[in-house]
Parts: structure tokens; C-alpha cells; sequence
């Protein structure tokens, strides 16, 4: 199983791009995969998501803020593509500004996707979804 983390060069107010990565590897490791061999990469390059392989993608540009509405509404658009094109790739919004970028952009065309879910609802749910998806890609 491969994980891409993409994240916005700013980061959040109190990591780094490089710390939340590790963190997000970190919860992987210990709420999804234990004991289970998995690859795990992080980027902050938006054509990263063009080029690279991954079964899951798990995305945070929400440290981008005010100023540059631009970017985020290039990213929701790309992702929201990217989610309608791979349908065999798991997304996840990794934080709350980001589901709620994609959301306000996409709002007419986001639609539900089984493919989509969102880091910010009960974590055990969460966890068990995506622990249902991996054992689809099995």
C-alpha cells in the first residue's frame, strides 16, 4: 500500500510540513497498517499528484489561508478531479480548513464520493473505514 501526504508549504501554526508528515505516519502505523508493511511519502509538490503512484492520497492545504483564495481553489479543483478520475484511490482531508476549502470551491460539483472521507469525524470511524478500503486493495 502506498501513501502520499500532500501538504502546503506553510504548514500548520505549530509544525512544520516535515513534522505533520511524520505525524501523519505515524497514526498510519499505529491505527491502521500495526504491524503491516506500507510505503509512505511526503511532498509538498502539487504535481506530485499528477506524477506519483499512491492507493491513498491524504491531503492538508489548509495552512494556506487568507490571500491566496488562487491556490486553494486550483487544489480543491484538482483534487475533486483526481477523485472523479481514480476511483480506486482512497482520499483523505487531513484537516478541517481543508475539507472545508474543497467543500466551499467544489460545493455544486463535490457531490458524494466513496472514495473521499474526511479526517475530521470520530476517529474510530475513521480508522475503520480506511481499514475497510485497504482490505479492498488486498
Amino acid at each position: 500500500m502506498n501513501i502520499l501526504f500532500f501538504s502546503d508549504p506553510i504548514g500548520s501554526l505549530s509544525e512544520t510540513p516535515e513534522q505533520e508528515g511524520k505525524y501523519c505516519k505515524r497514526w498510519f502505523k499505529e491505527l491502521i497498517f500495526e504491524k503491516k508493511k506500507f510505503t509512505f511519502e511526503s511532498t509538498i509538490g502539487s504535481m506530485d499528484l499528477e506524477t506519483k503512484a499512491y492507493d491513498i492520497l491524504v491531503f492538508d492545504f489548509g495552512g494556506i489561508g487568507m490571500g491566496a483564495s488562487g491556490l486553494i481553489s486550483s487544489l480543491s479543483r484538482q483534487i475533486l478531479k483526481l477523485i472523479e478520475n481514480k476511483p480506486d484511490v482512497l482520499f483523505i482531508a487531513w484537516s478541517v480548513f481543508t475539507n472545508e476549502y474543497l467543500k466551499d470551491e467544489c460545493e455544486k460539483e463535490l457531490g458524494d464520493h466513496h472514495n473521499l472521507l474526511n479526517r475530521d469525524v470520530n476517529a474510530e470511524e475513521l480508522s475503520n473505514k480506511i481499514k475497510e478500503w485497504v482490505k479492498l486493495g488486498e
